[in-house]
């Protein structure tokens, strides 16, 4: 979702944000949810394996993650992530369920992840929090209802390639569990989403746990 939101932005950057001058440069930060452990690792040999040689660009430049907001601009990346931070420390606590391989109509190949009411609940709240103490006009797919949580596997695959990544995976893909841990602060630099910050999340109880 993250190379999505890069897309989008070269498309619409203009009218929402404005073009930034040499005096004010931006760069454009996401927050994800990233996999952990054998969730990580099983995405990585999915990726490496029976999609290696049929399709390309593979997602690698950063961890296989959840987008919770898409990339947005900032002039310094400090308070950026002080505002994750606290987003850490007020996560609940959740855990990530992928189901089946999909791909949007971009050509984005995906890990579909279960519907989770409290994971859209904060992914609501991450994205208000974001539009409120940084000034970032939310994307409308973001507050539509139209958002789709995914693990993105390959980027800008044609109808082809899509079918051929399907058959190679077969019956490949096992649901993949992944606890809530941290979140992770991407920034896209020289075209490539890299990490800059980690912050673990503590998980607050469902409301009415003893």
């Amino acid at each position: 979702m993250v190379g999505r939101a890069a897309r989008t932005l070269r498309g619409v950057g203009a009218g929402l944000f404005g073009q930034p001058t040499d005096a004010q440069a931006s760069l454009l930060v996401a927050v994800v949810v990233p996999l952990e452990d054998a969730a990580e690792a099983a995405v990585r040999r999915l990726q490496l394996g029976a999609l290696r040689d049929l399709v390309a660009p593979l997602e690698l430049s950063a961890v296989p993650h959840v987008t919770l907001k898409l990339g947005f601009p900032v002039r310094e990346l400090a308070p950026a992530a002080r505002v994750v931070a606290r987003l850490a420390d007020d996560a609940p606590d959740l855990e990530l369920r992928t189901g089946a391989v999909d791909a949007f109509q971009d050509g984005t190949l995906y890990l579909d992840v279960e519907p989770d009411p409290r994971l859209e609940a904060f992914r609501i709240d991450v994205v208000g929090r974001i539009s409120r103490t940084l000034g970032v006009v939310p994307y409308p797919l973001e507050t539509d209802g139209t958002f789709h949580a995914h693990v993105t596997l390959a980027r800008g695959l044609h109808p082809g390639q899509v079918a051929a990544a399907r058959r190679a995976l077969g019956d490949e893909v096992a649901p993949l569990v992944s606890p809530v841990r941290a979140l992770a602060m991407l920034v896209l630099w020289r075209g490539a989403w890299v990490s800059y910050a980690r912050f673990p999340v503590r998980g607050r109880p469902p409301e009415g746990a003893p």
